[in-house]
């Protein structure tokens, strides 16, 4: 995921690894839910840093 102000500058990227593929991702408010292969959904929350 990608701060809007950081031209997509893998600095600024959060890379999780997953053990199953990605079949679908969406957002809802501040949750991205991913739906995978073997089934399982998994939630992660974002947020905003003011570092």
């Amino acid at each position: 995921l990608y701060v809007r102000s950081s031209n997509l500058d893998n600095a600024f990227a959060s890379v999780t690894k997953l053990h199953a593929d990605t079949l679908l991702l969406n957002v809802f408010r501040n949750v991205v839910i991913l739906f995978r292969a073997d089934c399982s959904i998994c939630l992660y929350s974002i947020e905003r840093r003011h570092d």
